[in-house]
This record gives C-alpha cells, sequence and structure tokens, in this order.
C-alpha cells in the first residue's frame, strides 16, 4: 500500500495538528513534515509509523481510507491500524 504525504496531511488536517506540533510529537522538523506531505521526500517506515500512531491514535483506520493503489492481502473493509 502507499501511504501518500497528502493522506498524512488529510489525517493531520482532522486532527486538528498543526505541522509544528505533529513534528513536536514525532521528533522531526516541522520543515521535514512539510516535505513529507509535498512528496518531496521519501520518510523513514519508523517516521510513517510514528506519524500514522499519533494521526490514528484512538481510532480506527481501514484500508479503503488509506489506499491509493492495489494492496495484496487487504480488502478495503480490513483494519490496519487500531490504537
Amino acid at each position: 500500500m502507499i501511504i501518500t504525504g497528502s493522506m498524512l496531511r488529510k489525517l493531520r488536517i482532522e486532527a486538528k495538528l498543526t505541522q509544528k506540533k505533529l513534528a513536536e510529537l514525532v521528533g522531526v522538523s516541522q520543515a521535514h513534515i512539510a516535505k513529507i506531505e509535498q512528496g518531496k521526500v521519501d520518510p523513514r517506515l519508523s517516521t510513517v509509523n510514528k506519524i500514522l500512531k499519533v494521526l490514528t491514535e484512538g481510532k480506527e483506520i481501514k484500508c479503503r481510507d488509506l489506499m491509493t493503489r492495489g494492496v495484496l492481502f487487504a480488502r478495503p473493509e480490513d483494519s490496519i491500524l487500531k490504537v
């Protein structure tokens, strides 16, 4: 599955977080969050995991909410993360 910067931006806005606050919670710079959202950098998997953990805390996310391309072994109704 491909998780794009625009998807992360959407989740950040839904969580009512600024780039600066998200960066503080994740442990990266605000500039790095901006570059991720703009698709200018490919973040480490560990960084994406930290971002998703912060943005999805207490929420159940379905694959169909994040998919842009087909995913092997996952259906749109499958839960991928529940924090």
